[in-house]
């Protein structure tokens, strides 16, 4: 089942970013706990999850203001991957957004995350240019966008 997310999802939703995205950013758990539970309260926080036997196993969260979002992180429990999952986060994350009034959703990826790229141009992004050295140990982001249908 996907949904948004409320506010009794924060810790376990920070948790699961945490260990996902760890090589990826400095954020520790509480600052993704900080985050979720302030994109939540936001009314342009977009924050869903995907819920499996009761249990919270991914999500994703971002913004959506004016004509523009930007998705901030996306994750799924390892043992829980490669089943459509994460792209169903997309989806829904697509839907709210544009849904919302947004004409493109923007985000970063790690250049040598091919898994994730593929995830994301599979939804119907594409690379429009590059963050030279944007993650703390320096490797480029590949920026995406994608378009309003």
């Amino acid at each position: 089942m996907i949904r948004p997310a409320i506010h009794d999802d924060t810790a376990a939703l920070a948790a699961i970013f945490s260990q996902a995205i760890a090589a990826a950013s400095t954020r520790t758990s509480s600052g993704h706990q900080d985050a979720i539970t302030r994109l939540i309260s936001m009314p342009t926080g977009i924050v869903i999850v995907v819920i499996e036997n009761d249990v919270l196993v991914g999500g994703i969260m971002g913004q959506a203001a004016s004509t523009e979002a930007e998705i901030h992180d996306v994750a799924v429990c390892p043992n829980h991957r490669r089943q459509g999952l994460g792209s169903a986060l997309v989806t829904a994350f697509q839907d709210a957004a544009f849904g919302a009034g947004s004409e493109e959703i923007f985000l970063e990826v790690r250049r040598s995350n091919i898994a994730a790229r593929t995830l994301y141009t599979t939804a119907g992004m594409t690379a429009v240019g590059m963050r030279p050295s944007y993650y703390p140990d320096g490797e480029d982001a590949v920026v995406l966008r994608g378009a309003k249908p």
